[in-house]
């Protein structure tokens, strides 16, 4: 499916990006779009919960109408699957990449399987990488695909890509980008990896299956979103709902901002907060209950 002029203004609607404040300089107009979208739209992991079927569909027409349409968020693949239609309706060069996250929690610490997807962009020959769908987590701008060159992030936040070799490379000579992030002074954190290899919506459809059935996503339930000032029109902080908790994270610090204790609670949460809401079928359809949630 094509993304429409009619349907590119009810997108942009959704995301608060109204087309007369769209400027002409293709950068900033990228920059400005990947900020509203991951201000307005959330990462969350709702289908894989509340839903009847537990089933992701990765067809754009699908994606669309629930994003768009019925005001819910996604993961990854759905919310770069529509970033990357919409770009392309643009008039952008746009291709998708698979990433491989780096699991610095694991005992030792070790790269996940192959499982997330960005986008990468090509503006005047440089080419950037653009990711709405990896939550908190994710670069909250275009990062321009050169080693070692620091960007801004949110307050307090730096982002930047390195060109390198991975310890588990067999070959000496393979590169990848790696994709950092630090807090204020702090050390770099290596968040995910990526190779220039564009991947097909079959891939996709692979990964999809995998992320269903065995990523950590099946056994959470997660939405989070960035927040905008709309005085300043930054970006300013973070909110993440996490099966019974909600937080905030700003440049001040981290808050709790509820704790979460029935099915009712969690559910307006869902609205209130990120303006999501479930039909009394998908409610019905909770696999993970808050009442289970290990306290």
């Amino acid at each position: 499916m094509a993304i429409s002029k009619p349907l590119l203004h009810s997108f942009f609607e959704r995301i608060k990006y109204p087309q007369s404040q769209h400027p002409k300089d293709k950068l900033q107009f990228l920059s400005e779009l990947q900020k509203f979208f991951i201000a307005n739209i959330p990462f969350e992991t709702l289908a894989l919960h509340y839903s009847v079927d537990k089933n992701v569909s990765l067809e754009v027409a699908d994606i669309y109408d629930k994003i768009v349409v019925r005001n819910r968020g996604g993961y990854c693949h759905e919310l770069n699957t529509l970033m990357g239609a919409v770009l392309r309706a643009l008039g952008f060069h746009s291709f998708a990449v698979v990433c491989r996250f780096w699991n610095s929690r694991a005992e030792p610490p070790q790269y996940r399987p192959i499982s997330h997807m960005a986008n990468i962009v090509t503006i005047d020959g440089m080419k950037y990488l653009v990711d709405v769908g990896c939550g908190i987590q994710g670069p909250c701008r275009p990062l321009p695909l050169v080693a070692s060159t620091p960007s801004p992030g949110l307050p307090s936040q730096e982002l930047k890509l390195e060109y390198r070799n991975l310890s588990r490379h067999l070959d000496e000579n393979q590169r990848v980008w790696v994709y950092y992030q630090r807090w204020g002074q702090g050390p770099w954190e290596e968040i995910y990896n990526f190779a220039e290899t564009e991947f097909f919506p079959a891939d996709f459809e692979i990964l999809n299956y995998y992320t269903i059935k065995c990523s950590p996503f099946s056994r959470m339930v997660l939405v989070q979103k960035f927040l905008k000032d709309d005085e300043t029109d930054g970006l300013y902080g973070t909110l993440v709902l996490l099966d019974d908790k909600l937080n905030q994270k700003t440049e001040a610090g981290e808050v709790l901002v509820a704790t979460l204790n029935s099915e009712e609670d969690r559910v307006a949460a869902f609205s209130e907060y990120f303006s999501i809401q479930l039909t009394m079928e998908e409610r019905n359809a909770i696999t993970t209950p808050i009442h289970h949630v290990a306290k």
